[in-house]
């Protein structure tokens, strides 16, 4: 019976482990994805002025690097 619980709790603390590993996968990855994002948002500013010349340009640009970053939609534009 003894084997048993020391098997378990083996399993238990691997289990553990590997949720931890993968949660700081996660975030370094977060981090690696919002430095990114802010990269891109900054070569925007950098390539369009401020001007309303540029709002449409600027606008689509930011949408653009946005659109990278932000979660997956399921349904395709076309079925909108």
């Amino acid at each position: 019976m003894r084997r048993k619980s020391a098997f378990y709790v083996l399993v238990g603390l691997t289990l553990v482990g590997c949720a931890q590993q993968q949660a700081q996968q996660r975030q370094a990855l977060s981090a690696a994805a919002i430095q990114q994002r802010k990269e891109e948002y900054a070569a925007c500013q950098a390539k369009f002025s401020e001007n309303r010349k540029d709002a449409i340009a600027r606008a689509n640009c930011l949408n653009d690097a946005d659109k990278k970053f932000g979660p997956t939609d399921l349904i395709n534009d076309d079925e909108k």
